[in-house]
């Protein structure tokens, strides 16, 4: 019987994750299918979840996913967020490869990995492991501009369990926060488009900044043009999805990811569906 695979989340239709993992599953000649399941109601769908080997989780249920989980690896713990979830003996177990995403998509793309200032943008679930990346990226001073700060599965929760010294700035303070954005030589946006877009309105950037807007099927993202008009580096989102699935497809099938593939794959449906880099 084929190994099923799900990607879950609401609104879930526009995710890539499907058309990765199926170019992976066929390079390697895998009896595996992964498809798109939009989940409103995650209780409820909860008997119908566990008759899959794994499903990659994304918004808005990479936290309250975790109450269902038998086991769950430290950092998942630590950052208060789940993205891949694996289901084997009647045992759920979770995971967090957007750690990894996010940093080797900013290694790649930018060549360094070591950075003197962070500004994250966001405070819940991809911004807690923003915070988590920030580790492997030369420890920066970090500074989160969100609006929920603090609280259960917010980035204050985070850094506490990551023992992360965090500035926090309110979103209502644009001033500030466009400072701090101004300031960070890394800014990591895990908001959608629109909702960074209220902070591009006279912003200035360095040459030397780098920029990763995790949002990627916004066909507008004025913070990432914002960027890239100063001459800044702009690491698509596509690129952390990419990396991210990478060390989810080992974690799912126990087969090392086809690279190249995988990626001529994504490059394709990015051209297909008009998602700029």
């Amino acid at each position: 019987m084929p190994q099923k695979f799900l990607v879950i989340g609401n609104p879930v239709k526009h995710s890539l994750s499907p058309i990765l993992h199926q170019a992976g599953y066929k390079e390697l000649g895998l009896d595996a299918t992964f498809s798109a399941y939009e989940v409103s109601d995650l209780a409820k769908e909860w008997d119908y979840l566990r008759g899959f080997q794994g499903f990659a989780v994304t918004m808005p249920w990479k936290q309250e996913i975790r109450k269902y989980l038998d086991s769950e690896e430290p950092a998942a713990n630590a950052v208060g967020a789940v993205n891949t979830v694996t289901i084997s003996g009647g045992l759920v177990s979770g995971g967090n490869t957007d750690i990894y995403g996010i940093a080797q998509a900013i290694r790649a793309a930018s060549g360094r990995d070591h950075f003197a200032r962070l500004a994250i943008i966001g405070g819940r679930a991809s911004a807690c492991s923003a915070l988590a990346a920030s580790g492997e990226l030369g420890r920066p001073q970090v500074t989160a501009i969100a609006r929920t700060l603090s609280g259960p599965g917010t980035i204050a929760a985070a850094s506490a369990k990551l023992g992360v010294n965090v500035t926090y700035l309110p979103w209502r303070l644009t001033e500030k926060a466009q400072a701090a954005i101004s300031e960070a030589d890394l800014v990591i946006s895990t908001v959608p488009s629109a909702a960074a877009a209220e902070l591009t309105s006279g912003l200035k950037v360095s040459s030397q900044a780098v920029l990763l807007e995790a949002a990627y099927s916004d066909p507008q993202r004025p913070l990432s043009q914002t960027f890239a008009a100063q001459g800044a580096t702009v690491v698509p989102g596509t690129d952390m999805l990419f990396y991210q699935a990478l060390a989810q497809f080992q974690i799912m099938t126990g087969y090392q990811a086809p690279a190249k593939q995988m990626r001529e794959a994504l490059d394709q449906a990015r051209r297909e569906r008009g998602i700029n880099a």
